[in-house]
């Protein structure tokens, strides 16, 4: 999603490589300040199931990018969740199908989760929390991704569908800049009201830090 200078590597996926940026830690402030009050176990399962998650997520991207031919195709965890990188020419309906590629790795993994959760029966809490927490985490990126919030997967496919109806380059950064504003705000309304009158701490940094993008690119 935003990228990052200092990566270290971690092995590939296929073809494709696999990093981890330093801000990564970010992710663990994240896991640890949502379960601070469970217990250690169940702390570390929530955090493999989250980095997983993204990672997956990521993947999806990284695949979908393979299918259109794109090339120098690359997967980075990092600041906020992850990102995919790639290089070539591409259509804007290809980057509308890579765009969803992520959300929908997240749909249909929260859907194995449930799908297991429903017809396995295994007498262990962690493994249930394990299913709950993926079924929760892919759900929660799967929907939160596919805002259309430029540079959200959302906001990438909106940039590209409305290129590609238009072929206004212009029109198309205008028009997405001016959902990303709007869907920002409606969300942080909508979230800060459903949280009795107070801002969303983790959510309102990275939709704020994504418009900040989204004006930085589009404008």
């Amino acid at each position: 999603m935003f990228a990052s200078s200092e990566r270290f590597y971690l092995g590939h996926f296929g073809p494709v490589p696999v990093y981890v940026a330093v801000d990564a830690i970010f992710l663990v402030f994240v896991v640890v300040y949502k379960y601070q009050a469970l217990t250690i176990p169940h702390i570390v399962t929530a955090l493999i199931v989250f980095i997983l998650a993204i990672l997956l997520h990521e993947l999806g991207h990284a695949v979908a990018a393979l299918a259109q031919r794109m090339h120098s195709v690359s997967v980075t965890i990092g600041f906020l969740g992850g990102y995919c990188t790639y290089a070539g020419d591409r259509r804007p309906w290809q980057q509308v199908i890579i765009s969803l590629a992520g959300p929908l790795t997240n749909f249909a993994l929260a859907a194995i989760a449930w799908q297991v959760a429903t017809h396995v029966t295994i007498d262990n809490p962690i493994f249930h929390f394990f299913l709950a927490e993926t079924f929760f985490w892919n759900l929660v990126l799967g929907i939160f991704n596919l805002l259309p919030i430029y540079p959200f997967d959302g906001g990438q496919a909106t940039l590209g569908a409305v290129y590609g109806i238009t072929r206004r380059d212009r029109f198309a950064k205008s028009t997405t800049l001016g959902i990303t504003v709007v869907t920002a705000i409606v969300v942080l309304v909508g979230l800060t009201w459903l949280n009795g009158g107070t801002p969303p701490l983790i959510t309102l940094p990275i939709i704020l830090f994504a418009v900040f993008i989204a004006f930085r690119d589009l404008r």
